[in-house]
């Protein structure tokens, strides 16, 4: 079974991932009720230090720092440790800290990229280079490619976000997650407990983060019901070399996709936009590419029924979509 796998990835420290990725693990595996790991692939190991010191909540910690030398190298090494995790779980997160030795073909192995940043101008500007540096796995139409999501991270309630996170800033589409904001009682629970055990602000703020990224991959989820079924739309295959794939992705940039230039990204949608604002309930927001403004960003309708269909998944489809059907009608 293909599990749900979720990247939470940055190329600076200090921005809230291992914080997110333990937490999110405890809330898929508490809340959603799914089997959950962390595969923590930085050597300093703080997501899987946090699990296996915390509270137990059934979450497995799995910590594996790739120190091969070499972008190809790391990517097969990384690739491995992936592949084993994913045979056993109903949801995969990895934990990894960027760096220019690694190989972006690695990106494209993940349903959601999660990209934690802080709205002071450096952190923005790390993001953006981040994004702009994999600009390509984000584009490709040789598969459905990843969800970029960005994850405003440690950021005060009375910060405003829209300015730093918008569609000009960034050179590809992505959806805006609701914010994980800053506060002591966060770092109080470091190797004791998870977020979502703590009442009040704290808890919900967490909750809400979390719901929006389920949200994301149910979007996601769509993407593969419009996934030509001939040769020319399936997932190029493992062993192809790098450089290839990368300049075939970037040769196909732009043809029956989005345009590759910031200029024709919309702005980020917002609940007081006058063109298909996003509901107040709504906890995602997206930059959306359309001559009419600001659109709206909802989960598919499912009428009750699981969001994957029959349980015997055509070919091409991920075996993590009919997880994806039991997560919002969980015991």
């Amino acid at each position: 079974m293909s599990a749900l796998k979720i990247i939470v990835v940055s190329q600076k420290g200090g921005v809230g991932k291992s914080t997110i990725s333990a937490n999110l693990a405890a809330w898929f595996r508490t809340e959603a009720g799914r089997s959950t790991a962390v595969l923590d692939l930085d050597p300093h190991g703080s997501s899987s230090t946090w699990i296996r010191d915390a509270r137990p909540v059934g979450v497995d910690a799995i910590h594996q720092p790739v120190e091969e030398v070499g972008a190809r190298r790391w990517l097969l090494s990384a690739r491995a440790h992936l592949r084993r995790a994913t045979e056993h779980y109903d949801v995969v997160i990895v934990d990894l800290t960027w760096t220019i030795s690694m190989d972006s073909e690695f990106l494209l192995g993940f349903d959601l990229v999660l990209v934690p940043s802080g709205i002071s101008e450096i952190e923005v500007q790390a993001s953006m280079d981040f994004v702009e540096k994999n600009r390509w796995v984000f584009e490709s139409l040789r598969t459905v490619p990843p969800t970029l999501v960005i994850c405003p991270s440690r950021v005060r309630q009375d910060q405003m976000l829209d300015h730093a996170f918008n569609g000009k800033n960034f050179p590809v589409r992505f959806v805006l997650s609701p914010p994980v904001y800053d506060d002591p009682n966060i770092r109080a629970l470091f190797r004791k407990d998870f977020l979502i055990s703590k009442p009040g602000s704290v808890g919900n703020n967490f909750r809400q983060f979390a719901e929006a990224i389920l949200q994301a991959a149910h979007i996601h989820m769509s993407n593969y019901k419009d996934l030509p079924t001939t040769m020319e739309g399936r997932r190029a295959l493992d062993n192809h070399n790098t450089l290839l794939t990368r300049h075939m992705a970037q040769r196909s940039r732009g043809v029956g996709g989005l345009p590759s230039s910031p200029a024709f990204l919309g702005k980020v949608a917002s609940p007081d936009s006058d063109n298909g604002s996003v509901a107040q309930s709504s906890p995602l927001r997206r930059t959306v590419n359309s001559e009419t403004g600001d659109m709206p960003l909802s989960r598919p309708k499912t009428d009750g029924k699981p969001l994957a269909g029959d349980r015997r998944p055509p070919p091409r489809t991920p075996a993590f979509l009919n997880l994806l059907g039991g997560f919002d009608n969980k015991s």
